[in-house]
């Protein structure tokens, strides 16, 4: 994720052998999918999120078929979906700060990343306006960050003994 983040999906995908070496053995026909599922406070109450990436083939080239960001409105709400895309183009809620509100006094923005290998949130996660973007961005750099100082080898000291 870290490298979609940094570079593209097709870049980060190359990095590790390629689209087929990345999804399940078999299934090379089949999308890449990841779901993570966090807590944030939006408009000052606690939430569930969730984070839907599905990346697949098209004309050989590896792209981000859908990806959806979305929340409940209330404990009862029903789902709202914060930022949806489909091969680059979409469209992102622009004032979650009146999450709270009804949908129809949402503002959604329609987005073009540019290009359909790059995540939506690599790009509209660097803004402000769109908070619970940048929220889940920063919390996956510094994910990857925590795990690579884990597993970065450490020094070994070396005991020398006097004679």
């Amino acid at each position: 994720m870290k490298d979609c983040l940094t570079f593209s999906v097709g870049r980060a995908l190359m990095q590790r052998g390629g689209f087929k070496e990345v999804v399940s053995r078999g299934h090379a026909d089949a999308h890449i999918e990841l779901e993570i599922q966090y807590r944030l406070a939006i408009t000052g109450k606690e939430r569930l999120v969730t984070y839907i990436v599905e990346i697949g083939m098209d004309n050989d080239r590896p792209i981000v078929m859908r990806e959806v960001l979305r929340s409940k409105r209330g404990e009862q709400g029903s789902t709202f979906h914060l930022l949806d895309f489909q091969k680059g183009l979409g469209s992102a809620v622009t004032n979650e700060e009146d999450f709270d509100k009804t949908d129809k006094i949402l503002n959604c923005e329609q987005q073009n990343l540019g290009s359909p290998d790059t995540l939506a949130i690599k790009g509209l996660g660097q803004f402000q306006k769109f908070k619970t973007a940048n929220a889940l961005r920063q919390m996956i750099e510094m994910a990857c960050l925590r795990l690579s100082h884990h597993g970065c080898p450490r020094r070994q000291r070396r005991h020398h003994r006097r004679m």
